[in-house]
């Protein structure tokens, strides 16, 4: 446990109690200060220091021990059945100070308790049938206060919200669980914890549940012998939810995690899209054994009605406000072929129909309720499959599987072909297309996805094209989908995963099974957006929805920590005869000789609900003016030159953003005896003594000659 002042409190399972003090890091042994003292101190059932350097210790039988840090005196609360003010009970289960610094008491027998320190008594708090804001039940097994200053209690079966301004209780009762006996469930107590988002999570009865001002208990899961019962909970900063166990573990749960809704497939994808995500009852969903889910072709009219078909004459007008649907079918019957749909600005819906060696283009009469043949029409090359369509007011734009793209002029009736071009990068980039879409916000843009050669940016005006693939943040080149949404990105499948792009910057945003993903390969034609926005992709297992606003960017800062030094190889432990005197987190310095200047450091985001999607990046002054990116976590330089350098590592979080904390290690490479200057300094002497010992000597030398 963490107090106000940041001193770390441990218990054991033989009753010891230590506070650690991180600034002199130095542990204490509380409980030795209260032998002196006429209280209880052993047994203890809960620990409680408060903002005033007191410790609180409530007993199962013992009542409730005031111990005061700062005087070394105690004080000791029992229930006196002569005083009607005294403690409510002896049987004492959690302590709590709100942020007025009133102390809480919550008792096993007597409802909450709350302790006038000027008048020196108890108020007491207990179940009256006479009023439904009353507390409900006698046994508090667990406190907590919100920022707003409600209080939470947690009874056997309730969960109240207590307003100590008005001394209203609001209750919720749980979840009922017929196999929950009376005894195991309050053995460890109820936590209460609350995230970034304001949601609780407490743990009660072998459960984990959740709740907000606007919605109710929810269960969340439940804990088995197999998952260990639940003994503590922390949830860190990052919004991780760590659950301590009683010898299981420790198990985590990321409450984070982005609003994907997954199924697997019931009756195929073009039924179960219908039911699941449109809402159409399924009796009202019959598609016959002609149909094929790779031919599921749609598209929206200007009122949001979804017309689909599946390969076949059978078309559907659904609207999805109302979730009723009618059958509109085209006049020529056909089984298995593709029918391309489109809607134009005008409103018009369009179809694409291959009939006697040429396509011919009909259009949907509301007002007749049928569907008219237009006058346009055009024949390509024999065995040319055209996949889909969009339609603006000038032309016609059409996908092949093989072919490119083609142009037909709505006026002129000419049809222009746009390949790819090995020796025009602004070309496409593949003629094998899987997707083609209309940008909603620029009428002169579209987006066309490829076999293997990523997604192309096609502008309408010069026939150009930007190339979009692997090396510029797309998860994989196969692109099964592009949907835009209104939030100006573009929403695309591919073989690893779900990708969003914002259409005008380009910047990419990938998310896999990690993320919520029901898998990572997806699947041609298996993918429906709504009119409210909801984007629904099927792939080989089954379906993944989500609405894009709902999915936000991670916010969370994550710090980055050294975790390992590797020295010529081997690993440095800490010790008193090591360079490593402290473990290599602690440290902000290191000093080593000339000889042992091969380094290999670790790190590690301290951030843990998506570790996978952290990215890294570290650069040694001194030796980098660039910062080097990577997916592992870890630094290797090899055979530094003596002198002073400065290791900088840096984390994103899940989303790719760079955190703005640093973590820098400052790295001196001393140079050997020799290269010093004390060294240099005598190379000078010597040198300049076997100069004057020369001279000396010749000198001598000519002064015997002239005697």
């Amino acid at each position: 446990m963490l107090d106000y002042q940041g001193r770390i409190w441990i218990t054991s399972e033989q009753g010891e109690l230590v506070m650690f003090d991180p600034l002199t890091e130095v542990f204490t042994d509380i409980l030795k200060q209260l032998t002196h003292l006429k209280v209880p101190y052993i047994g203890a059932r809960h620990y409680y220091p408060d903002r005033q350097n007191r410790l609180w210790i409530a007993f199962e039988n013992n009542g409730l021990v005031c111990y005061d840090m700062t005087t070394r005196r105690a004080r000791w609360f029992q229930h006196r059945d002569d005083q009607p003010h005294s403690i409510g009970s002896n049987h004492i289960r959690s302590v709590l100070q709100d942020q007025q610094g009133t102390i809480w008491v919550g008792t096993s027998d007597a409802g909450l308790e709350r302790f006038d320190e000027k008048m020196g008594y108890f108020h007491h708090y207990r179940p009256n049938s006479q009023t439904p804001l009353a507390l409900p039940e006698l046994a508090i097994y667990g406190m907590a206060q919100r920022p707003s200053g409600e209080l939470l209690l947690g009874t056997h079966h309730y969960v109240c919200q207590f307003n100590p301004k008005t001394g209203h209780f609001q209750s919720q009762r749980l979840p009922s669980d017929d196999k929950a006996s009376l005894e195991d469930h309050h053995l460890w107590g109820i936590h209460f914890l609350t995230n970034s988002r304001g949601e609780v999570y407490f743990d009660q009865r072998n459960s984990l549940f959740r709740f907000t001002d606007l919605a109710n208990i929810q269960l969340v899961t439940n804990f088995t012998l197999k998952t260990g019962f639940c003994t503590s909970l922390l949830i860190d900063h990052s919004d991780v939810l760590w659950v301590g166990t009683n010898g299981s573990g420790v198990r985590k749960y990321d409450l984070r995690a982005n609003s994907f809704q997954t199924a697997r497939y019931q009756r195929g994808f073009q039924e179960d899209v219908l039911v699941q995500g449109v809402h159409l009852p399924a009796n009202q969903v019959r598609f016959d054994q002609n149909t094929d889910p790779y031919k599921f072709r749609y598209t929206l009219d200007h009122q949001g009605g979804l017309w689909a078909n599946s390969g076949t004459s059978t078309i559907y007008h659904i609207n999805t406000a109302t979730h009723k649907e009618q059958r509109v079918d085209f006049p020529i019957p056909f089984v298995q072929t593709i029918t391309p749909m489109a809607t134009d600005a005008q409103g018009r819906v369009w179809l694409l129909q291959w009939q006697k060696e040429a396509h011919y283009l009909w259009y949907y009469e509301p007002e007749k309720r049928q569907w008219i043949r237009s006058e346009h029409h055009f024949k390509v090359e024999p065995l040319t499959e055209i996949i889909q369509m969009v339609a603006d007011r000038q032309a016609f734009w059409l996908a092949t599987k093989a072919h490119g793209l083609y142009r037909f002029d709505r006026k002129t009736g000419q049809l222009r072909t746009y390949v790819h071009q090995p020796d025009q990068p602004t070309s496409l980039s593949s003629n094998t297309l899987y997707c083609l879409s209309a940008d909603p916000a620029d009428s002169n843009r579209l987006w066309i996805g490829t076999f293997g050669k990523g997604l192309c940016a096609f502008d309408k005006r010069s026939g150009q094209c930007r190339r979009i693939t692997e090396q510029d943040g797309l998860p994989n080149n196969v692109i099964y989908s592009a949907l835009p949404d209104q939030y100006e990105n573009l929403w695309i499948g591919t073989n690893k995963g779900l990708c969003r792009m914002n259409r005008k910057t380009f910047q990419t945003r990938n998310y896999t099974t990690e993320d919520g993903l029901l898998a990572n390969e997806f699947n041609r034609f298996h993918y429906l957006l709504l009119p409210n926005g909801q984007v629904t992709m099927g792939g080989v297992e089954g379906i993944t929805s989500f609405w894009p606003a709902k999915l936000r960017d991670d916010s969370f800062q994550p710090k980055v920590e050294l975790t390992e030094l590797y020295v010529n190889n081997r690993l440095v432990e800490p010790n008193p005869q090591s360079f490593l005197k402290s473990p290599i987190h602690a440290i902000h310095e290191l000093t080593l000789p000339y000889n042992q200047n091969f380094l290999t450091v670790y790190f590690a985001a301290l951030q843990f609900n998506l570790p996978g999607k952290n990215h890294y990046r570290y650069k040694l002054e001194g030796v980098e003016d660039d910062w080097v990116e990577t997916s592992q976590p870890q630094a290797i330089y090899t055979t530094l030159a003596p002198g002073r350098y400065t290791l900088l590592v840096n984390a994103s979080n899940t989303s790719g953003i760079w955190s703005p904390y640093v973590r820098r290690l400052t790295v001196i490479i001393t140079p050997p005896f020799w290269t010093t200057w004390w060294a240099y300094v005598l190379y000078v002497l010597v040198v300049a003594g076997s100069l004057w010992y020369g001279i000396r000597l010749r000198l001598n030398q000519l002064q015997l000659r002239q005697s």
